[in-house]
């Protein structure tokens, strides 16, 4: 098996897995909106949302690391493993001292009221995490062997004991504590399934130790990814967690309920990312030029997409968002009609930040996290007290719009060719031609109203140029088939 051969396998393996994650998941989303309704929801959304907060500490990366240094020194592994055992383990307990301090100080305060159901759940949620993280850190095994199918396998069976177990626990308790002890059991078994595989495939035993020098160099490694990680977490979590602050849990419900939808349509360009980080980082070192034009195109096609859904989904979000039950009706699609716009920025930069990977410049990564959560955070503080969830859905527009404006500067000096905004804008115009169509089209039904915008974007991209014909070449790139130079450049 040749290495495009190997490339497509491992990612149709991943891809599937993803795909069949996210479809299990977001129908047990609409079954616990159901039936817990839109304060049990946002509950639910919420303690998840919170203790993802601290869990970020214990994750720290350390599957990537061990994949980098199992492949450079193979006779190692068992040393690494578990050296970042013990890391992982040491995080676990400073990030039990952190949930649990910054609870107690928060409750004292008068911030955050915990009772002593959500205190189980805040418990299983953390444990859960912690387990999570260390699922991750087993599969880095397969992932590093290039046995993506066992990464897959086990992914996919996890969600599927998770869910089932949930739906037996809701319909017998109805409460989030249910969904918090399903989250729990549904780890544990797939971790000792994992590690029961890896030890009899690879013959790796996850114990933990004590070599100094190897935990302090890891440690040092594992720092900025931590940092990144960390903030890129509070950015995408914090409004649940202010919205339960300022407004009670029926807002994070509604507001959850329409941001898991985008979720879910963001499968497709986190499945691309998949793909290109490889394939781009390749091209960094053979050839910019290349990169970078394969880069605009691609850019280019996300986009289009992105846009696409928009004009898909926009006009019948009022159908879209009763799946999830009456309680979650005009507010969620009010949440969702905001949200849905964050598509086209989401989907180009999925792009763009492993663009910045590509490169060599995770620095710069870490620090367009850092500004964006400031941006989000102070945007959320200012704009939730009075405007709800419409607020934390408009913070969300303007840093994804900051994180696309960063992102696209700090690739002028690895890629100067890189044109990102000259490679949007006439994009950009047909989107906002299909936006006014939507906006004149208001009497008409969802459907027609969706047909009329189709028609003008399209109409739009064509009279403008903003898709051109060599632009299906990168199709033909993320596909492993060879593209003669000369062409890419056109």
């Amino acid at each position: 098996m040749n290495v495009v051969q190997l490339l497509c396998k491992n990612i149709s393996f991943r891809t599937a897995s993803e795909i069949g994650r996210k479809l299990i998941n977001f129908a047990f989303i609409i079954f616990l909106a159901r039936v817990l309704g839109a304060e049990g929801f946002g509950k639910y959304s919420y303690l998840l949302a919170y203790t993802n907060l601290f869990a970020v500490i214990v994750d720290a990366g350390l599957n990537s690391l061990y994949a980098r240094e199992a492949s450079r020194k193979p006779d190692e592994k068992q040393k690494i493993i578990s050296a970042l055992v013990t890391i992982k383990l040491t995080l676990a307990g400073i990030m039990s001292i952190l949930l649990v301090g910054s609870t107690l100080v928060l409750s004292a305060l008068g911030v955050l009221e915990i009772s002593p159901q959500d205190a189980g759940c805040l418990t299983f949620f953390a444990l859960f995490w912690v387990l999570n993280s260390t699922i991750d850190l087993v599969n880095s095994v397969y992932v590093q062997a290039e046995k993506l199918e066992y990464d897959a396998a086990i992914n996919l069976g996890h969600r599927l004991i998770s869910v089932a177990l949930g739906v037996i626990l809701v319909l017998a308790m109805r409460n989030v504590l249910a969904v918090s002890e399903a989250y729990l059991a549904g780890a544990a078994i797939s971790l000792l399934a994992s590690w029961l595989l890896v030890r009899k495939r690879f013959g790796l035993r996850l114990r933990p130790s004590l070599a100094t020098k190897r935990l302090r160099f890891l440690l040092a490694e594992a720092f900025p990814l931590i940092l990144t990680l960390f903030f890129a977490s509070v950015y995408f979590k914090v409004d649940q967690v202010m919205l339960k602050v300022f407004r009670g849990d029926a807002e994070v419900g509604w507001y959850s309920a329409a941001f898991r939808v985008l979720e879910f349509v963001m499968l497709v360009p986190a499945a691309t990312s998949v793909v290109v980080l490889p394939i781009f980082s390749r091209l960094f070192v053979g050839d910019k030029q290349l990169l970078s034009s394969n880069a605009s195109r691609l850019l280019r096609l996300l986009f289009v997409l992105g846009i696409g859904v928009c004009i898909l989904l926009w006009p019948s979000s009022g159908y879209l968002v009763l799946v999830f039950g009456e309680k979650f009706g005009p507010q969620t699609r009010l949440a969702f009609q905001i949200l849905i716009w964050t598509a086209p920025l989401i989907f180009v930069n999925y792009i763009l930040t492993n663009l910045l990977v590509a490169t060599r410049n995770q620095k710069k990564n870490a620090l367009s996290a850092v500004l964006c959560t400031m941006l989000n955070v102070s945007l959320n503080i200012a704009l939730i007290p009075h405007y709800g969830f419409v607020g934390a859905a408009g913070a969300t527009i303007a840093t994804e719009a900051l994180l696309l404006w960063l992102s696209a500067h700090f690739l002028k000096r690895p890629l100067p060719q890189l044109d990102v905004f000259g490679s949007l804008s006439r994009v950009a115009a047909a989107g906002l031609l299909a936006g006014a169509a939507i906006a004149v089209s208001g009497r008409l039904d969802a459907w027609a109203r969706t047909v009329a915008a189709t028609f003008v974007f399209c109409a739009g991209l064509w009279a403008l140029g903003g898709i051109k014909k060599a632009d299906s070449q990168i199709v033909q790139l993320l596909l492993g088939r060879h593209t003669k130079p000369q062409q890419a450049r056109d």
